[in-house]
């Protein structure tokens, strides 16, 4: 519920307050496991939902919304559709290409993004969903210290290099 989704961004939003941020290397890491293969941060990943590189990411409040409600603010251009076949079909996803002949829709499926293109001759009904591509509830299945980690790299200014070892002088 909205209740349910306001009180998990208070949640979050304190722990990362009370807690030392977390490491944007690993947090990298979870990016590309968890959110890359739809968005790209500093020219790497996927395209079916927003850059990231350009958007308000050291807004704690306006990120976490977006995360923990994905469907609560949804752009234009990434409105997820819902396309009913002819032959009884039903595919969600991301309209990435059209013309009077094809629509094509990036779906997301088992961890993966997928290019979808059917004939305009076999859809029967193409129509918004409402929904985001997103899933709710990606943050519920990381630690506190992985949910750190990704918000510090989503927040940091360039992409983090890991730290080199000390070597001793000879």
């Amino acid at each position: 519920t909205a209740g349910e989704k306001q009180a998990r961004i208070a949640s979050i939003s304190t722990m990362l307050g009370r807690e030392k941020p977390g490491d944007p290397v690993k947090g990298k890491a979870i990016f590309t496991k968890s959110c890359g293969a739809c968005h790209q941060l500093f020219g790497e990943g996927g395209k079916v939902g927003p850059d990231l590189t350009t958007a308000d990411r050291k807004n704690r409040g306006s990120l976490l919304a977006s995360v923990v409600d994905p469907s609560g603010y949804i752009r234009p251009e990434y409105v997820t559709r819902v396309v009913n076949t002819l032959d009884g079909r039903t595919l969600s996803g991301v309209v990435t290409a059209q013309s009077t002949d094809a629509i094509t829709l990036a779906t997301y499926t088992k961890d993966k993004v997928e290019a979808v293109t059917l004939p305009r001759n076999e859809v029967d009904k193409l129509s918004d969903s409402g929904l985001s591509l997103m899933p709710e509830k990606l943050l519920d299945t990381m630690s506190e210290a992985e949910i750190r980690d990704l918000f510090a790299y989503l927040a940091s200014d360039d992409k983090p290099k890991p730290k080199e070892p000390l070597t001793p002088n000879p």
